[in-house]
């Protein structure tokens, strides 16, 4: 395995991690966790251009993380491209409301390094796949 798929492994195993923390009421401290989950999506779904409720907004996200973060730690190459697909559009999602709320340039930026680490997935997928530079690969 190259370094491209540890790479994959570690992002989606973050992303899964993080999705968790948005399903199950685990509060690991005062800042992170369940509960602050939850109040920040009680925030982020007043800047939606429809009504949801905060909670399904946030469970909707987790389970998204966690298929999304599974596919990419666990999954084959298309499904890995899938999977960083799925995170992919979550936090374009995600940049959209935190831009929208006005919010500062540090919350934005564990948004725009989430965003950017699913789209060298989706860049790099020749590299996780193997790709032997033209050659035919040997069965």
């Amino acid at each position: 395995m190259g370094l491209a798929n540890y790479f994959a492994i570690i992002i989606g195993l973050l992303f899964v991690y993080f999705g968790t923390l948005k399903l199950v009421p685990i509060n690991l401290s005062e800042t992170e966790g369940y509960d602050q989950m939850h109040k920040d999506f009680e925030k982020f779904a007043t800047v939606l251009p429809w009504s949801v409720d905060p909670s399904f907004y946030c469970c909707l996200f987790g389970w998204i993380e966690v298929i999304g973060g599974s596919l990419m730690a666990f999954g084959r190459q298309p499904y890995r491209t899938l999977g960083a697909l799925d995170i992919l559009l979550l936090m374009l999602d995600g940049i959209y409301t935190v831009v929208m709320l006005g919010e500062s340039v540090l919350t934005i930026g564990g948004v725009i390094f989430g965003a950017a680490c699913a789209l060298a997935v989706i860049v790099f997928r020749d590299a996780l796949d193997g790709d032997t530079g033209g050659k035919p690969k040997r069965s």
